[in-house]
């Protein structure tokens, strides 16, 4: 396996467009059956054991996060169809990741250009019949998404034993480790989207991740050019990233929010992946 090590400053390729999320603190104390309870989002973090996603006996910890609906049942639904997704993903993902970026001196020199897909099976809705959890201990809701922590047994031997990193800020968001357990990691980001849309694109962000440590293809340069008139002369910077990757057992390990800037940070490994 081609493991390529891409300078830190690469990072910020990985954010997405972002918009503004809830700041709204709600808190519901009402707890009669079908009714949301929802909690604080800077409480989120606090139940360690619900965020351990440490493999069991076999099985993945799988937390899928969804958009908060009218009633509580269509608020776990839609959690529950990402754990289904994640599971689908976990089989096999195959990332395609193009990233170029121009720098120059004159007005509005900037470009950037980014074309990124992952390709899986999207019939993903087999899986739910096969994920565990407790519809009512299993379930946290916040102002602005839905989680649902669920137990899915792969098809595959699948074991790894991590403890999450609870510093204020985790050490993986700024150094990314090359590998946990044997596995290569990767590292996503996406800014604050509105609800649980930036959780999504973190941990794709983490897929393509991977993606270019295997694969990845990375060409920068700086280009010269003079004219004969006075202001005939640029210097223009060019970076392009190229990388295509095959990935089988990508798993999450961690999350983290920033929350100074409501970032969604990513932490995942795959156990096999190749060109």
């Amino acid at each position: 396996m081609k493991v390529i090590t891409i300078p830190s400053t690469f990072l910020l390729c990985f954010a997405l467009l972002s918009s503004c999320a809830s700041s709204q603190k709600t808190v519901q104390t009402n707890k009669t059956p079908g009714a949301l309870v929802i909690y604080d989002s800077n409480e989120l973090f606090t139940n360690r054991d619900f965020w351990n996603m440490s493999t069991d006996n076999g099985d993945l910890i799988i937390i899928g996060v969804g958009g908060v609906k009218i009633s509580r049942a269509e608020t776990i639904k839609g959690a529950v169809e990402d754990a289904a997704r994640q599971a689908s993903l976990f089989n096999q993902v195959r990332a395609n990741f193009e990233y170029s970026e121009r720098i120059s001196g004159e007005l509005l020199g900037y470009f950037v250009d980014k074309q990124q897909k992952i390709d899986f099976d999207e019939d993903h809705q087999k899986h739910i019949g096969s994920l565990k959890y407790d519809p009512e201990t299993d379930v946290l809701i916040t102002n602005n998404a839905a989680f649902v922590r669920t137990r899915w047994t792969p098809p595959t031997s699948f074991h790894i034993s991590y403890t999450p990193d609870s510093r204020e800020r985790p050490s993986w968001t700024i150094n990314q480790p090359s590998t946990i357990g044997g596995m290569i990691t990767g590292v996503g980001y996406s800014s604050h989207l509105m609800y649980h849309h930036a959780y999504v694109a973190s941990y794709e962000s983490a897929i393509y991740s991977i993606a270019i440590r295997v694969d990845g293809n990375v060409k920068a340069g700086k280009v010269n050019y003079e004219g004969e008139g006075l202001l005939d002369y640029s210097d223009v910077s060019e970076t392009k990233i190229v990388a295509s990757a095959q990935l089988n057992g990508f798993y999450i390990l961690q999350i983290w929010v920033d929350p100074e800037t409501n970032g969604v940070y990513t932490l995942a490994v795959a156990q096999q992946a190749s060109k």
